[in-house]
């Protein structure tokens, strides 16, 4: 791996070739081309929801061809923030009876998810 970058989801992260040389005119080529901002350019912003390895391929004028890597790491936390986006479906007591938020007691949070969350109201 010629660079190795860690974002988080919804980030970007410049890359950039870690091999030179050749005669110019050079001709970049990044591939995935798709969330980046020119896949033909030296550098390119880089997006990715996923963890993606971008290559880029130099080309120079006389056809000699070199290429590199570079790979863009998504931090897992942030994943899972978006993963687990749950929403409450309703709220009930501890005979199942549906309950306003305010009450005092044992209340059980029941989430789109499946996931049910225990809360204790004292006031």
């Amino acid at each position: 791996m010629d660079c190795l970058t860690s974002i988080n989801t919804g980030d970007s992260a410049l890359i950039f070739p870690t091999i030179f040389g050749g005669i110019p005119p050079i001709n970049y080529s990044w591939s995935p081309s798709n969330l980046l901002s020119n896949p033909t350019d030296y550098s390119a912003w880089a997006s990715p929801i996923v963890n993606t390895t971008y290559i880029v391929t130099l080309t120079d004028s006389v056809g000699c061809q070199g290429s590199s890597n570079c790979y863009i790491f998504i931090d897992p936390l942030m994943v899972e923030e978006i993963v687990h986006n749950k929403h409450l479906l309703k709220i009930v007591d501890i005979l199942g009876k549906e309950s306003s938020p305010n009450k005092k007691g044992l209340l059980f949070y029941i989430y789109d998810d499946g996931t049910v969350e225990k809360r204790i109201i004292i006031k």
